[in-house]
């Protein structure tokens, strides 16, 4: 998309006949009665929605649909990429519906050309059914004068298996919002994320998990730097249903503070109605740890590239979760290269090293 908009003429795509099916919400030919009860079903107004989906449901007019059909497994990944370069206020609408027994990867990319100024209001709505799987990994990099909204609400049937991954290195401000409803027997969501806030950046993300059946699982792993005067926000939710016996969820939220001025609010959460269950939650916020340092630097390190080491090895854990090895190499450069021009720098140098290689991708 561009600026919000769906581009056929920039988009290449191969796959079996029918496999896959993109519609675009903004074409009249595509606009079938089929796809209007789907779009009814999913997108009309409810009580969950906060003020930000109700104005998307509202305005949106931008946004398309992805199908994968019945028993396809894909071998190769489905990249999505947004593309926004200019002053614009976009509301873009997504629907991804993956079929029983199908398995997909999908990467998300939001790009934000030079220092373009523009607002981002995104819904993306998913469903699972029946022993679908779907991994999708979302790396945002907006320009850091823009402003990005982002909400995320997933549904799971029966034996589903759900992977989100989410990495936030761009935007002024920007606020993810995670929701995931399980509501089959045996199905697993693993939400994960890494966000690295800069300069006057500020970041925040609201993770909520409901366990409305028996016998699911859910994890939670999130990471955040914070330097300069950045300020990031964690909230995470784990809701456990009166019903849901036998549920098994884990959350976790790791912070690094890089900066005396840096700031984070991490608020892990569980409400749980039923006691044979198994839940667990914890956060963790603290900077460097001075003997690790000081090892690196006795071993003939320089003190920056200690650091770096140290901190990708943080990161390393969330970084390594995307599949896709010049996806992975990418949002590992975004990373460092938040982390300023002398860190970055020094990552570089380390990379050309051959041990320090074997522990990371290159393209």
């Amino acid at each position: 998309t561009v600026n919000g908009e769906f581009e056929q003429e920039f988009s290449k795509f191969k796959s079996q006949p029918d496999a896959v099916t993109i519609l675009n919400f903004n074409s009249k030919e595509e606009i079938n009665s089929d796809l209007q009860s789907v779009i009814k079903e999913n997108f009309d107004f409810n009580k969950d929605q906060n003020y930000f989906e109700i104005v998307n449901t509202a305005l949106f007019d931008k946004g398309f649909m992805v199908k994968i059909a019945d028993n396809y497994q894909s071998q190769k990944p489905l990249q999505i990429l947004h593309i926004s370069n200019k002053e614009s206020f976009n509301q873009i609408r997504s629907l991804i519906i993956a079929g029983k027994n199908s398995k997909i990867e999908i990467v998300v990319s939001y790009v934000g050309i030079a220092n373009s100024r523009y607002y981002t209001n995104a819904v993306v709505d998913c469903i699972l059914e029946e022993s679908a799987h779907l991994k999708l990994d979302k790396i945002q990099n907006d320009s850091n004068d823009s402003t990005r909204l982002y909400h995320y609400n997933c549904k799971l049937k029966q034996n589903s298996n759900f992977e989100f991954n989410s990495f936030s290195f761009g935007a002024k401000s920007s606020r993810d919002q995670i929701k995931v409803d399980i509501n089959g027997e045996g199905a697993n969501a693993s939400i994960n994320g890494l966000y690295v806030v800069n300069e006057t950046r500020s970041s925040h993300h609201q993770v909520t998990v409901n366990h409305n059946v028996p016998n699911s699982s859910s994890s939670q792993v999130f990471k955040g730097l914070i330097l300069d005067n950045g300020i990031a926000e964690f909230n995470g939710l784990i809701e456990v249903a009166q019903n849901a016996h036998h549920s098994n969820a884990a959350q976790l939220n790791k912070n690094l503070l890089l900066s005396p001025n840096a700031h984070i609010d991490s608020r892990p959460q569980l409400n749980i109605l039923n006691h044979d269950v198994k839940c667990s939650h914890g956060s963790t916020i603290g900077r460097l740890n001075q003997e690790e340092l000081f090892y690196l630097i006795s071993r003939g390190l320089s003190q920056e590239e200690a650091r770096i080491i140290l901190t990708y090895s943080f990161c390393q854990e969330i970084i390594n979760r995307i599949g896709l090895n010049s996806a992975r190499n990418y949002a590992s450069n975004l990373a460092f290269a938040k982390l300023g021009a002398t860190s970055n720098q020094a990552f570089k140098t380390l990379a050309e090293n051959s041990k320090f290689k074997t522990s990371r991708y290159n393209t």
